[in-house]
């Protein structure tokens, strides 16, 4: 679990090192503040952006997100992932997110399915470390 600014920031310089050296991936990064306060609360990203219109590739997408410890179940981390959702579906035109955990993360799992995604673990094939989930469009416009 990831606890510290110095811990997300290894985290966040990991995942654009991954996705730096291939030029069917893409990823955007968004740090999440607090609007009353500027506080850090967390890191929220955008990644496998691929272009590339083999098997829909240029319509889905993954999602990932680290939260502080003391901003955890407060709500912060949801309100960001459907923000992010609504920006990847309306200006991105993405129509499937998906995400993955670790099978012991079992807040995000719930907050995932909260959101309306579904398990999809048996779908892919990385490992019996993780979890994956899916969420597909359409998203309310509303």
């Amino acid at each position: 679990m990831i606890n510290t600014i110095f811990q997300i920031f290894q985290e966040a310089a990991s995942m654009l090192n991954y996705n730096r050296f291939s030029p069917k991936r893409g990823a955007a990064d968004w740090f999440v503040l607090l609007r009353s306060t500027n506080e850090y609360v967390g890191l929220i990203n955008l990644y496998e952006l691929s272009l590339e219109t083999f098997a829909d590739n240029h319509k889905k997408c993954m999602i990932g997100f680290q939260t502080k410890v003391i901003f955890q179940n407060k709500g912060y981390t949801k309100e960001a992932v459907l923000q992010l959702m609504r920006y990847a579906y309306d200006q991105m035109n993405r129509n499937k997110i998906i995400a993955s955990t670790e099978k012991d993360n079992i807040p995000s799992k719930q907050l995932l399915l909260k959101i309306g995604f579904t398990k999809e673990t048996e779908k892919y094939i990385y490992g019996d470390s993780e979890d994956f989930f899916e969420y597909n469009f359409p998203f309310s416009k509303n």
